[in-house]
């Protein structure tokens, strides 16, 4: 039987979240992946949660708010900016499906242009088609193309200036959706990186239950009721809303892309 370890004279603090950086340089979707570094800070952290007694309650009760407190920060700062993000999203989506404003007003105008095609005007007219032009209000096939043109010309100026406005507003909601993506980038990266620690710790403890704790051992029941159950959860927890993340920065993406074709267009 494994000799009772002594409590400490003092309850070590626990803080088993990453420190958040103000910014991120890298911006693409990572997948949690723990380095040797986070490797090394989880097994210290690990020792530190192996020192506390576990008859003493308070300790106890310090250690399971340290684990159920890890990335909680992270997370709800996402799951703020998914709200956010909600119903800018929809009414932008909502303006560009199926084209939106601006590929209605594309349509007008090939319509538009397609009426004033020469390529089917009769420029040869016999003697009946000169003579019926002669007759006020008729004209010939080539005045009432003119006729038509002017009459077109005035619905074509209004079209191109709504693609115009179309356009314009189409750069300012992706300049909005670029600065929405980086910051939501930024915190799926944070989040990933917090996910690894925590598959860091997990790991930890797990091989401290294989080669160190034994059945006996008055800290098994607390390292693996108190410490992995809650650990495991908050993993859990993480995960979630990294995948509600990274959903919001490629529904952002498939927007803007849409849009930048869009004016492409224009």
């Amino acid at each position: 039987m494994t000799d009772a370890v002594p409590a400490p004279t003092t309850a070590p603090v626990l803080n088993l979240s990453l420190d958040v950086p103000e910014t991120k340089a890298e911006l693409s979707l990572p997948e949690p992946d723990p380095t040797d570094e986070l490797r090394a800070q989880a097994d210290a952290q690990v020792e530190q949660l192996l020192s506390i007694d576990p008859t003493n309650e308070d300790a106890r009760a310090t250690a399971r708010d340290a684990v159920d407190s890890m990335g909680r920060d992270l997370q709800q700062r996402s799951a703020t900016r998914s709200r956010m993000l909600q119903a800018p999203l929809k009414e932008i989506s909502h303006g560009t499906e199926d084209g939106g404003e601006v590929a209605k007003s594309l349509s007008d105008l090939r319509i538009e242009v397609e009426k004033l095609d020469p390529s089917g005007l009769d420029t040869d007219a016999g003697w009946f088609t000169r003579a019926v032009g002669k007759i006020p209000g008729v004209g010939t096939p080539l005045k009432r193309y003119f006729m038509r043109y002017e009459s077109s010309q005035t619905q074509i100026d209004a079209i191109v200036k709504s693609l115009e406005k179309g356009r314009d507003q189409l750069k300012r909601d992706n300049v909005t959706l670029g600065d929405d993506q980086k910051q939501m980038r930024e915190l799926t990266h944070l989040l990933a990186d917090q996910i690894a620690l925590a598959q860091a710790l997990d790991a930890s403890v797990v091989d401290k239950l294989a080669t160190e704790i034994t059945v006996d051992d008055p800290r098994r029941q607390f390292v693996e009721e108190d410490i992995l159950f809650s650990l495991r959860q908050r993993t859990l927890d993480l995960q979630q809303q990294l995948a509600v993340n990274q959903q919001g920065v490629l529904a952002i993406e498939i927007i803007i892309r849409n849009n930048r074709e869009l004016i492409r267009g224009v």
